[in-house]
């Protein structure tokens, strides 16, 4: 029941749930095994947290 198929089915199921938790804009990347970066754009003109990021 274990292998590289059903790996690859879960790293898919996770992809797809931190994809739908994030913007559009959102980048998501896989660094290794089970490691993901998200990289957010933030437009701080429109952002209303805006002044975190200044």
């Amino acid at each position: 029941m274990f292998g590289y198929r059903i790996g690859d089915k879960i790293l898919q199921d996770i992809a797809s749930r931190i994809q739908a938790m994030v913007s559009k804009n959102s980048l998501i990347i896989r660094l290794s095994g089970n490691e993901f970066i998200i990289i957010r754009y933030v437009d701080c003109l429109k952002d209303s947290d805006s002044e975190n990021y200044r």
